[in-house]
């Protein structure tokens, strides 16, 4: 896999964006949709059911393709 230049959430989103790709998410990995995996500190994989795949930073949220 490589990594998309597409940044979906970029660092410097307002906080209000923020809080509502958290909740979006927190949706989506408690109703079955996805997976969220700890890759070390603040990074995180969040895999869908659908196979695709995103990388949350502290930098920002990339999808994976």
């Amino acid at each position: 896999m490589k990594r998309s230049n597409v940044q979906t959430m970029p660092s410097t989103a307002l906080p209000a964006e923020r809080d509502r790709v958290l909740e979006a998410v927190y949706d989506l990995v408690t109703r079955g949709h996805a997976n969220l995996h700890s890759i070390s500190g603040n990074n995180y994989w969040l895999r869908l059911k659908t196979g695709e795949a995103f990388m949350m930073t502290d930098r920002g949220i990339s999808r994976v393709v």
